[in-house]
């Protein structure tokens, strides 16, 4: 599927353009946190209304209430896009899971998501989904109980290797009601438990740059080690740019405009074989800023030459 079409229609189902139904099912979705060494971080919820139609209208101005077991961390009150945050402090070190509860029209929701600690000595690579580590069926995600999108050869691997080094992050635009069932497709197939983050406000379909930029700008502050990026689109590349990380591009269309400070890899055995290489570079935080910066040279793969392939 042409991937402006995919995205046109994703937007049309979160802004909700068709009349809603008479009977919303209530949804409340919590996003994965992550949680620095002394048990700080940033909690994310929003609240929507399913219609019959599998739109999603926002639902403002709701307090969320956070709770790690039977431990309240806070509550927030959604804005006009139904999003809360809580700034707060995990009080345990062993706690893996959190939960969030809202009442809307009497009916008690409930969502629950994971805790993940990164290592802060370690180089964080951040990953889109669509069409990167996947050939996405976009009818599939939006449109079935069982999402079919196949993963790219060699992903699944390339990734799992990459957590002997590295801090991953899956970075979507998706929106939030495509939360859970992203993370069942990750897990089903099994790639690397890390964190998933998705769009919640409804122009992020449109400008997803935009979107991956602010929300890169802000983890950085607590994790200045983000440092790599990989995706498939131009503004994946702009907004890795824009956050001063390494972009790499999996594309075989060298004439699309990923940018001067993009390198591309047609698959995902050259991106393993690239991380590989450079290892001793990628893995130190101040030589992968170096070599972000152009100070410090790597290391590219030459593919042996493939007559199926020309």
């Amino acid at each position: 599927m042409n991937r402006i079409f995919a995205v046109t229609r994703l937007a049309f189902l979160a802004v909700g353009a068709l009349p809603a139904a008479a009977c919303a099912k209530p949804m409340l979705n919590l996003q994965d946190c992550i949680a620095a060494p002394d048990g700080k971080t940033i909690l994310v919820a929003d609240i929507r209304k399913e219609t019959v139609f599998g739109l999603a209208k926002d639902v403002e101005h709701r307090p969320v209430r956070f709770l790690a077991g039977d431990k309240e961390l806070g509550v927030a009150v959604g804005g006009e896009d139904g999003i809360s945050i809580l700034e707060c402090t995990l009080p345990d070190k062993k706690i893996e899971t959190i939960h969030a509860t809202a009442d809307i029209d009497g009916v008690e929701l409930r969502a629950e998501a994971r805790v993940f600690r990164w290592d802060p000595r370690r180089v964080v690579v951040v990953l889109d989904i669509d069409d990167t580590i996947c050939r996405t069926d976009m009818d599939d995600v939006l449109f079935d109980e069982e999402d079919d999108s196949k993963a790219f050869k060699n992903a699944r691997e390339t990734l799992t290797a990459l957590t002997d080094d590295y801090e991953l992050l899956y970075l979507t635009a998706r929106p939030s009601f495509l939360l859970e069932k992203t993370k069942k497709w990750l897990a089903m197939r099994e790639f690397p438990a890390a964190p998933v983050i998705v769009s919640h406000r409804k122009t992020d379909l449109l400008r997803q740059g935009v979107f991956k930029e602010r929300v890169l700008d802000r983890l950085k502050r607590t994790w200045p080690n983000i440092l790599i990026g990989v995706g498939d689109r131009a503004t994946d590349a702009d907004a890795y740019g824009e956050a001063g990380i390494l972009s790499i591009i999996i594309s075989k269309k060298v004439d699309d405009d990923f940018g001067r400070h993009s390198l591309l890899m047609p698959d995902w055995a050259t991106i393993k074989a690239f991380f590989a290489n450079n290892r001793k570079v990628l893995t130190d935080p101040r030589t992968c800023r170096d070599a972000v910066d152009g100070k410090q040279p790597l290391l590219l793969v030459v593919n042996p030459f493939n007559k199926k392939e020309n």
